[in-house]
């Protein structure tokens, strides 16, 4: 980010980038700015959420977080031997995954694509995923789809306090954050007893999937940190429904 604005600062102190430019053409930054961002190519991030602060829960990001040590967390063992990195911001990376990075990042420049910093930040993460599993050309690919989604999902931040519909379905408590576990990573809760019959008649999941992504988005933005808890866990709780009421084109939608 401190390249970021040092590049943004020193590109816009030329100003000669606003001049000789016809009033009626439109102005795209990306053509005069070099920007980057996590070592990738920088495009604009898209604003998800528009909250004020009243709306923003006051223990969301408890004051234990700020001095919690993950060390012992960063990377997980399994009982198998399997290993998983959890931790991947602001903690030292090792010489293979530092070789995979800078392999992400030339084949980005090669293919000429900007990603939004929330994109790139998680390159390895992308390519640790099952769906590239280690193939650098493959989770370059789904950075760029997921990059994709945001911008068309997102034409406008979700707002409850102008979405009156979003506003209403929040209340029914259907997906709502609750406690953190003995790492401090909070979580996501979802009751699937809750959601109004009328939705299962009327086909309405994208109802759903709209408060799972606010509830996620919310998460990342006011209760993750960088470096100490990048995670959170997820309980889906299916008791008091019949196997016709579990919600699974609204899970599939999700796990995409």
């Amino acid at each position: 980010m401190a390249n970021l604005l040092r590049n943004l600062s020193r590109s816009l102190s030329h100003n000669s980038c606003f001049k000789h430019k016809e009033i009626h053409e439109a102005w795209d930054p990306r053509q005069d700015l070099d920007i980057s961002a996590n070592g990738f190519a920088a495009d604009f991030e898209k604003q998800a959420l528009k909250l004020d602060d009243a709306s923003v829960a006051p223990f969301s990001l408890p004051q234990e977080v700020l001095t919690w040590d993950p060390s012992g967390l960063v990377k997980h063992v399994y009982p198998n031997g399997d290993r998983e990195r959890k931790i991947y911001c602001n903690v030292e990376l090792d010489k293979d995954e530092i070789s995979n990075l800078h392999k992400m990042q030339k084949e980005a420049e090669r293919q000429s694509i900007a990603f939004m910093p929330s994109i790139s930040v998680a390159a390895l993460r992308f390519l640790a995923d099952r769906k590239a599993n280690g193939d650098v050309p493959r989770a370059i690919d789904c950075m760029r789809r997921t990059q994709e989604w945001r911008l068309g999902y997102f034409q406008e931040p979700l707002d409850p306090s102008s979405d009156a519909e979003l506003r209403a379905d929040l209340q029914r408590g259907i997906v709502y954050w609750t406690g953190r576990d003995s790492s401090l990573r909070p979580t996501l809760v979802f009751r699937a007893r809750r959601i109004p019959a009328d939705w299962h008649r009327h086909g309405r999941i994208c109802r759903i999937v709209k408060l799972f992504i606010f509830c996620i988005e919310y998460g990342l933005r006011y209760m993750l940190f960088p470096g100490r808890i990048e995670n959170f866990n997820v309980i889906i709780d299916l008791a008091g429904i019949g196997l016709m009421q579990v919600p699974v084109s609204a899970l599939k939608e999700l796990q995409k």
